[in-house]
């Protein structure tokens, strides 16, 4: 075998290629370059094989790093090659409040449908908050075959609400992301310090299993979860209560 094959195949971990942080490719020079590769692997997840045959031209040794890397110094033949093989055609995508749009406008590209509400933020939908009690006056039944967030589950008082705590808003959160994802289908976070793998335990509760979390850049926070939808279920507000009341018995300080 090749020796770029037999590292490609090393770093493929339950059909993701997984980087050293900081080296993913500059898709679009924004800090979602790394969110953006994750969603086109998560493309090919079934297919590691084809995603290598795209991305082995630009696999070079680096002697500096006595490494291999993706050659980013070639970034548009590498989009381009992409473009080509549309592989998020026919794809359902929702993220919730896009912090900015070029990400949105490439994944479209790439063949993805983009929910129009990803670019509302959590405290403006449709009466304010959205929250398990009110997410499909807003949705109305649609599913996602892979949903995401960038920099918004952080344990802070922009997601807190109604004197409950950081933790509490956050795993509502992502009950809200579980249930909008499709069976089989994708929920990708990066960027806050609730992108853990403390809460394990929690996503499997609301039919999350945890495929991969890793650090993908130098800085705070600066992690990866990536997660994927086991069954058809869905949580609505008095479950979630019984099962964070549930895990908080166990875990009070995590729980909190």
């Amino acid at each position: 075998m090749p020796a770029k094959e037999e590292w490609y195949n090393k770093k493929v971990k339950e059909g993701f290629f997984i980087f050293n942080k900081n080296e993913f490719p500059a898709f679009t020079g924004t800090a979602y370059d790394p969110l953006i590769f994750a969603i086109i692997n998560g493309a090919y997840s079934k297919n590691p094989a084809r995603f290598y045959g795209i991305l082995e031209p630009h696999i070079y040794f680096d002697n500096g790093k006595k490494d291999f890397r993706i050659d980013s110094r070639n970034i548009e033949q590498l989009k381009s090659d992409l473009l080509s093989d549309m592989p998020l055609k026919g794809l359902q995508i929702l993220e919730i409040e896009s912090k900015e749009p070029g990400h949105i406008e490439f994944l479209k590209l790439l063949g993805a449908g983009v929910d129009h509400n990803s670019s509302i933020k959590i405290n403006e939908f449709g009466a304010g908050r959205i929250t398990l009690n009110n997410y499909e006056d807003v949705f109305q039944g649609r599913k996602y075959d892979i949903t995401l967030s960038n920099g918004l589950l952080a344990n802070g008082p922009y997601i807190r609400y109604n004197g409950l705590s950081g933790n509490f808003c956050g795993l509502e959160l992502y009950t809200i992301f579980a249930n909008l994802t499709k069976k089989d289908g994708l929920s990708i976070h990066t960027d806050g310090n609730l992108i853990t793998s403390l809460f394990i335990t929690f996503f499997q509760l609301v039919g999350l299993q945890t495929v991969e979390y890793f650090r993908y850049a130098d800085g705070n926070d600066k992690f990866m979860l990536i997660m994927k939808k086991l069954n058809k279920k869905v949580t609505g507000d008095a479950s979630f209560k019984v099962i964070y009341s549930e895990l908080k018995k166990r875990n009070p300080i995590r729980y909190i």
